[in-house]
């Protein structure tokens, strides 16, 4: 059962992965998939929901210090208090979906990986292949994730115990 719901979020990881790169963004339903595969897969697991809220904590507390720090850069609140710049919603939504995948360390090991590592690639497609401004970033990070899955896959490790790394 595990190796099937880990197929399919690889699957749908993949698909957000091409939607993002290619049209940068992303359809509604897949993020939908996730979520339904990410909490089968955390109850599967036994996940400790105390988990989830410290991670969803530290998700929106890196969302109120990038809004705080763009009010600043930008020299006072302009427009909408949830909106912020340069960050699409699938983004935000993708970081969102995948919380019960983790543990809240793996988390946050994820999240500042998956943001570094999604900077390198970018920096290295752009120059290469597409020379678009904007970075497909939950595209990048639903392929790091995908890799991650598969290769916890087919080890012994447990993205929801153990450490990542």
């Amino acid at each position: 059962m595990l190796l099937l719901l880990n197929l399919l979020l690889v699957f749908f990881l993949g698909l957000i992965f091409l939607e993002d790169f290619k049209f940068r963004l992303v359809n509604i339903l897949y993020f939908g998939a996730l979520i339904i595969i990410s909490f089968t897969i955390f109850i599967l697991k036994n996940g400790i929901f105390k988990n989830l809220i410290f991670s969803l904590f530290f998700l929106l507390l890196n969302l109120f210090f990038i809004k705080v720090y763009t009010i600043i850069k930008e020299g006072g609140f302009k427009g909408n208090l949830f909106k912020i710049p340069d960050l699409a919603e699938g983004d935000i939504l993708f970081f969102l979906v995948v919380i019960p995948l983790f543990s809240f360390f793996n988390y946050v090991v994820f999240f500042i990986t998956g943001l570094l590592i999604s900077l390198l690639i970018h920096v290295v497609v752009k120059r290469k292949i597409d020379k678009r401004e904007t970075i497909p970033l939950a595209g990048y990070l639903a392929l790091y994730l995908g890799i991650l899955v598969l290769l916890v896959q087919f080890s012994e490790r447990n993205l929801y115990v153990n450490v990542i790394f």
